[in-house]
C-alpha cells in the first residue's frame, strides 16, 4: 500500500483441462491490481481484522496525496522563481555591461567594448534556454 500505486498479482491455481479436437489446453486467470489504495477483498479483510483499518488505510492515502500535491506546487514555484531571478540576473549583467562599455569607450579606451560583448556571450545561453523552456545539461554542476 505504501509505496503508493504497487501492481500486486495474483494467479488462480484452479486450471482446469478443456479438450478440443484431440488437443489438451489449460486456462489459468491472473488479475493484476493498481493503485493508491488496496484491492476491495484486501480493504475488506483489513476490516475483519480491525473495523478501523479501512478508514485509516482510506485517512493515510489522503495524506500522502496532499504530501505529493503541495511538494509538487513548491517544486514549481521553486524552479518558476529560479528562471525569474536567473533572467533578472542576466538582464542586469547585460546592463551592466552596456553601462561600462558605454563609461570606458567615451573615456577614450575602445577595449571597453570587452564589456559590452562579455555580458552578451556569457548571457546568450541562459536566455535561450529560457526562451525553449529546457534547462542546461550542467544545471547540477552549477548549483
Amino acid at each position: 500500500m505504501g509505496n503508493g500505486g504497487s501492481v500486486a498479482g495474483e494467479i488462480d491455481d484452479d486450471t482446469e483441462p478443456i479438450s478440443g479436437q484431440g488437443e489438451l489446453f489449460s486456462v489459468q486467470q491472473t488479475t493484476f491490481h493498481s493503485g493508491p489504495l488496496p484491492d476491495g477483498p484486501t480493504l475488506k479483510a483489513y476490516g475483519e481484522v480491525h473495523p478501523s483499518f479501512p478508514g485509516r488505510v482510506f485517512a493515510m492515502t489522503e495524506r500522502e496525496l496532499e504530501t505529493k500535491l503541495t511538494v509538487t506546487k513548491r517544486l514549481a514555484f521553486t524552479q518558476m522563481f529560479a528562471t525569474v531571478a536567473g533572467m533578472t540576473g542576466v538582464i542586469l549583467i547585460g546592463l551592466l555591461g552596456l553601462f561600462l562599455g558605454y563609461l570606458t569607450i567615451s573615456a577614450g579606451h575602445p577595449e571597453g567594448a570587452v564589456f559590452l560583448a562579455a555580458p552578451v556571450v556569457a548571457g546568450a545561453p541562459r536566455i535561450i534556454e529560457a526562451i525553449n523552456g529546457r534547462p542546461s545539461k550542467n544545471d547540477d554542476k552549477d548549483s
